[in-house]
């Protein structure tokens, strides 16, 4: 059996969609860079593995999942509102780090770039006077303050404590706590 018998033995895919094409587009978009980001998280946790920071890689490890639990709130909730999300691809991302403050910083840098697609998607949901998927998108937005916050007091730490080796691996140990 193929998909067009697939289709036409439960009716088709003609479902009405209760979403703009903008904003289909722009969770599509948020779908995407949520699965670009488990991925990074993925490198970063066996890169930190692979050198010895247990600790920040257990932590990433955990992120991963973390991050594609918050894509499939997207497509559950583009479901839900009879839109059929699409899934992305993302190339490799095999990423090295020079240390444990690079990893946090590279893993910071990727929390600003995902506030920065809510932050951009939150107005045009507005815009498009939809209410629900504004509501939807606010969440993600506190999600980025907590996650921003908790690499920031790391690397706040590593002021305090010093970035030699000594210090990356008592916060590290801090970190398999976390």
């Amino acid at each position: 059996m193929n998909v067009k018998d697939l289709e036409s033995a439960f009716g088709g895919t003609t479902k009405k969609s209760r979403l703009s094409k903008p904003i289909e587009e722009l969770l599509n978009k948020q779908i995407e860079g949520e699965f670009v980001s488990s991925q990074i998280y993925l490198g970063l946790a066996a890169w930190c593995d692979y050198v010895g920071y247990q600790g920040l890689a257990k932590y990433f490890y955990k992120h991963v999942g973390e991050e594609r639990d918050h894509m499939m709130k997207h497509y559950e909730y583009m479901l839900d509102r009879n839109a059929m999300p699409k899934t992305p691809s993302c190339p490799a991302q095999n990423l090295t780090c020079t240390d444990l403050k690079d990893a946090i910083e590279k893993a910071l840098a990727r929390e600003i770039e995902v506030t920065n697609r809510y932050q951009v998607a939150l107005p045009i949901a507005f815009d498009e006077g939809d209410q629900m998927t504004y509501e939807f998108l606010q969440w993600f937005i506190h999600e980025q303050r907590e996650e921003e916050g908790v690499y920031l007091n790391w690397l706040d730490r590593l002021d305090v404590i010093g970035c030699d080796k000594k210090g990356m691996f008592f916060l590290d140990q801090e970190i398999s706590k976390a």
